[in-house]
């Protein structure tokens, strides 16, 4: 696209020299945070196999016990399909409308109850979206909620916290 841009002329003999998009830092803070958690689950899970990259006779490590370590996850609306050993299957359980699911469900991902509480009182006074939009309240809560997991505070990482929180009101609010 650029290319072709680049070759059409403007007005007054301009032409476009250069594009780029800039890339929000966010981003990149995401896509590190989500390699290093992948990673980490994958070098505790050889750890808890006892898998070694090389054992006392110098042999290689069971190349099928690695490979069913690695899980492939394909990531849409309301669909996982995940590949490899010990696959657990989460449900959401967070019914539409129902506030109750709602707290229960972040309760069991490490939401403190005062947090709890703040989402009860704010969640009462917008109960509904408008125009896809949460309310003011619904959303400073959330972005709350986010600035916790990036900081450690919350205990959960920052894209993991995200996906969480997005799949949680989608069900919640049946959008």
């Amino acid at each position: 696209v650029i290319a072709s841009a680049q070759e059409t002329r403007l007005e007054n003999g301009m032409r476009l020299v250069s594009a780029h998009q800039p890339i929000p830092g966010y981003w990149l803070v995401g896509i590190l945070d989500q390699v290093r958690n992948r990673l980490l689950d994958f070098l505790l899970a050889l750890r808890e196999k006892n898998i070694r990259p090389e054992d006392s006779r110098g042999s290689p490590p069971n190349q099928e016990a690695v490979r069913n370590l690695i899980n492939l996850h394909v990531y849409g609306d309301h669909n996982i399909i995940a590949t490899g050993e010990q696959v657990n299957q989460q449900v959401s359980t967070v019914q539409q409308g129902d506030r109750d699911s709602l707290v229960s469900h972040l309760r069991e991902h490490g939401i403190s109850d005062d947090d709890l509480q703040q989402l009860q009182s704010a969640v009462g006074s917008e109960p509904k979206v408008l125009n896809g939009k949460y309310g003011p309240r619904v959303g400073a809560w959330i972005g709350e909620m986010l600035a916790k997991a990036a900081t450690g505070a919350w205990g959960i990482g920052l894209e993991s916290a995200t996906n969480l929180l997005q799949s949680t009101f989608r069900d919640f609010y049946g959008t």
